[in-house]
């Protein structure tokens, strides 16, 4: 499907912090647009934001909250060598401890769902107020991941045949995750154009692959270790050099632009013309 000379970007964030106008989205829209607007400078990039701090604040986690969520999270984790990492450190930060609790909470808490899944629908049928069209690109981080996954699955008649999709940083694949909330198994998303998703074999915030094959599915493994024991960071993903390989450059190519520009962080690549990839599992170590 070839570009569109206005391309609508919804961004939905994972657990932490993330108040509206905050530093976190001038990070996510520096590295938008230093990718989408390398393809082209006359694209005209509009770049939107789901917030739901106000959701998690609703649905608090006690101390021992946390620490059950940990047990079960890393459960699933010891049976993978990649999530293992965090245990065999000895310990696990705050901010993991707090993100297991919340993931947890919401696998487990139907409410918090149907409140997460009210929240996102609005601005998938609607990118905004203003604009009733539906966003040409969801970016989905972390916990974000799961509320969109559950949003599109979930919704009767939600059809987004024009929508692609990058889910990173994403807790879906995890055994637990997927075996609770999804009844074991992960299904194509029919909903959409096409599904990305990027996996950091080093985030330990209980990120996991996606064990899916299908045309439109295609898992980027994006290996990349960060001061600190996370490796968890959105703008690293979306900036990483395996994103402008796979995810920017389908974008370039669909605009017939010769050349692709990753973020301000990374060195510019020539985005080559390709034969067609097998969209399938990559497996990366």
């Amino acid at each position: 499907m070839p570009l569109p000379s206005h391309l609508r970007v919804l961004c939905v964030h994972g657990v932490g912090k993330h108040p509206v106008g905050g530093e976190w989205e001038a990070e996510w829209r520096g590295v938008i647009e230093a990718a989408l607007l390398g393809i082209d400078p006359r694209l005209e990039l509009e770049v939107g934001f789901v917030h739901y701090d106000d959701l998690f604040e609703k649905y608090e986690i006690t101390f021992l909250g946390t620490l059950e969520a940990l047990g079960k999270l890393a459960g699933s984790a010891l049976s993978s060598p990649f999530r293992a990492r965090g245990l065999a450190r000895g310990s696990f930060g705050g901010g993991v401890r707090w993100s297991a609790g919340m993931v947890v909470k919401w696998v487990e808490d139907a409410r918090f769902r149907r409140d997460t899944r009210a929240r996102l629908l609005e601005r998938l049928r609607r990118f905004s107020k203003a604009d009733p069209t539906p966003p040409d690109l969801v970016l989905a981080h972390s916990l974000g991941s799961l509320v969109v996954y559950d949003t599109l699955t979930a919704t009767p008649g939600l059809r987004l045949p024009g929508t692609k999709l990058v889910t990173f940083g994403s807790q879906i694949g995890n055994a637990f995750v997927s075996g609770q909330f999804l009844a074991g198994r992960v299904q194509p998303l029919e909903e959409i154009e096409h599904w990305y998703h990027l996996y950091n074999p080093e985030d330990a915030v209980f990120a996991a692959p996606i064990r899916l094959v299908h045309p439109r599915f295609e898992q980027v493994v994006t290996p990349f270790d960060e001061p600190g024991m996370a490796d968890h960071s959105a703008p690293r993903y979306l900036a990483h050099p395996r994103t402008a390989d796979h995810v920017w450059s389908d974008f370039a190519i669909a605009a017939g632009a010769p050349r692709l520009y990753r973020s301000r962080h990374a060195p510019a690549v020539i985005a080559r013309e390709r034969a067609p990839r097998r969209r399938a599992l990559l497996v990366g170590i």
